[in-house]
């Protein structure tokens, strides 16, 4: 009886044990201790390129940094691809905060759904990008990533430019020097009269605004027709010389020009030399043979004589600081004397012990031999513009190159010479006026211009 007793205890042992064993399958496992982070930490791209345009933008790829909002699920690159850039079979990079997740797939548009095994290519030739959901380990709540890649859609090297018919501009003159002062254009314009008149506008923070001119008015003073080149602001006041070689002030107003105290042998100003600090710029000027350094045209320090190759007129100058080296006023004159002329380049800087240094470049081919020139500085450029065409050097004129024709006016502006050309804070080309190679008709449209690459960032 005892051994029965026995028999029965050792027997519900047993299959107590087995049903235990039983519930304690391989096939299945407690998943609460596996991880159910399925964030994605970092996102790469590389491709081969297919075409030669691919070739030149692909390698930014390596470069491109792409940021990740959590919150929206949004992959994108802040920085776009660069223009014409198409992404066709690509290899992805994928990095986890949890180090390791349990499966990707790619969702495309029209809701089809595939494992993605990390080493199959991805499609990113059309906007429809598929997007990537992440299955943590635990098997739970997984994350669906939007893919947002950024293509410039215009040619960031593309100049496009703007006509703008201003009102209450000069309705008639010879010639014109307009300057940007504190937020307004100063237009001076000269007469048959031999005087010279000066409008004003208030440049318009939208560009689609046309300019708005005030009255046109007579300068008031004894200065002529002859000084309208060499106007210059410098300083909080206006200044000038005429042919005959007395100089001229004038106060912010620009109307009211006085000669008393300012030097009457001046022959021409050639621009501001820069210094390390703003407050110690000075005015280059000529005078007799002699270059000569002022700060107000009334007392001239002679510095060293000039070349006898050096212009006086028919020249454009502007003025390259960065006010710890490269600091120089840079003058380039192209001239059409009895079919010879010359095109030459002027580098002037003063040095530690405040003397001046004169460089200049050989004769350049590349731009007309023809008067009439500006030049600006530009997108890291230093740019000229003659008979309609620009040309541009990253070595202050040593090596001129003719810009590449996405960079040329527009085919509308008529062609002409001694136009003003005016830069601004927010990157556009302001294009005045000029004498018109061809008819009677004055150039009374302004056009604005600007490269795309150079938008404002908002």
């Amino acid at each position: 009886m005892r051994l029965k007793q026995i028999t029965k205890l050792l027997f519900i042992f047993l299959s107590v044990f087995a049903l235990s064993s039983c519930n304690d399958s391989s096939s299945d496992y407690d998943t609460s201790g596996l991880s159910g982070d399925s964030q994605i930490s970092s996102f790469k791209i590389a491709a081969l390129p297919y075409t030669a345009i691919d070739t030149v933008n692909y390698p930014s790829l390596a470069t491109t940094r792409f940021s990740i909002d959590q919150i929206s699920r949004l992959i994108y690159n802040a920085d776009s691809l660069p223009y014409q850039t198409t992404l066709r079979k690509c290899a992805v990079t994928l990095s986890y905060a949890a180090g390791s997740i349990g499966k990707v797939e790619l969702v495309y548009p029209k809701d089809s759904v595939v494992d993605w095994n990390t080493t199959d290519s991805v499609d990113f030739s059309t906007y429809l990008y598929p997007k990537f959901r992440i299955t943590p380990l635990n098997g739970k709540e997984p994350r669906e990533y939007t893919i947002k890649i950024l293509i410039h859609k215009e040619d960031p090297d593309t100049l496009i430019w703007k006509e703008n018919v201003p009102t209450g501009y000069p309705a008639s003159f010879d010639k014109q020097k307009t300057l940007l002062v504190n937020g307004t254009f100063y237009t001076f314009t000269a007469r048959t009269d031999n005087k010279i008149y000066l409008s004003k506008a208030n440049k318009p923070d939208n560009i689609e605004a046309a300019l708005s001119y005030g009255d046109n008015q007579a300068l008031s003073g004894e200065l002529d027709a002859s000084a309208l080149e060499s106007i210059i602001f410098f300083n909080n006041k206006f200044y000038a010389v005429d042919k005959n070689k007395q100089g001229y002030t004038a106060g912010i107003e620009g109307i009211s020009w006085s000669k008393d105290g300012i030097s009457n042998n001046v022959t021409s100003i050639v621009g501001v030399i820069p210094t390390l600090d703003a407050a110690t710029d000075l005015l280059l000027v000529v005078t007799g043979d002699q270059f000569a350094t002022t700060s107000d045209l009334k007392t001239l320090e002679s510095k060293i004589k000039i070349d006898s190759d050096f212009p006086t007129t028919g020249y454009s100058s502007l003025t390259h600081n960065d006010r710890s080296n490269l600091n120089n006023c840079v003058l380039t004159v192209t001239k059409n004397i009895s079919g010879l002329g010359y095109v030459k380049t002027w580098s002037i800087k003063t040095t530690s012990d405040n003397s001046l240094q004169v460089t200049f470049n050989q004769s350049n081919p590349v731009i007309p031999k023809k008067d009439g020139i500006v030049t600006f500085l530009y997108d890291g450029y230093m740019y000229a513009l003659t008979g309609n065409s620009f040309y541009k050097t990253v070595s202050y004129g040593y090596k001129w190159i003719t810009a590449p024709n996405k960079e040329m006016l527009d085919t509308r502006i008529p062609k002409a010479s001694g136009q003003s050309v005016i830069v601004d804070e927010k990157n556009y080309i302001w294009v005045f006026g000029g004498v018109p190679d061809s008819g009677t008709s004055l150039i009374q449209k302004v056009w604005i211009g600007r490269i795309n690459k150079l938008r404002t960032k908002l």
